[in-house]
């Protein structure tokens, strides 16, 4: 019964391995970092509006802050 069982473990560790073995191999594995840096840095510029023209829009909606 002992030899049953560490054949039974023995089974269920290739399996798993062949099936972690598998999905790396459809999945593609894990892409490499990238080494160098950016050259352009992209930036995001966001103007803002101006709370008082803000304001007097809410105020002629009838909007209550």
């Amino acid at each position: 019964m002992k030899s049953f069982k560490k054949m039974l473990r023995l089974l269920g560790l290739v399996l798993l391995l062949f099936l972690a073995v598998a999905g790396v191999g459809l999945a593609g594995g894990i892409p490499p970092r990238p080494t160098g840096k950016r050259d352009e840095i992209i930036e995001i510029n966001v103007d803002l509006a101006d709370e008082t023209t803000a304001i007097a829009d809410a105020e002629q909606q009838g909007i209550k802050s």
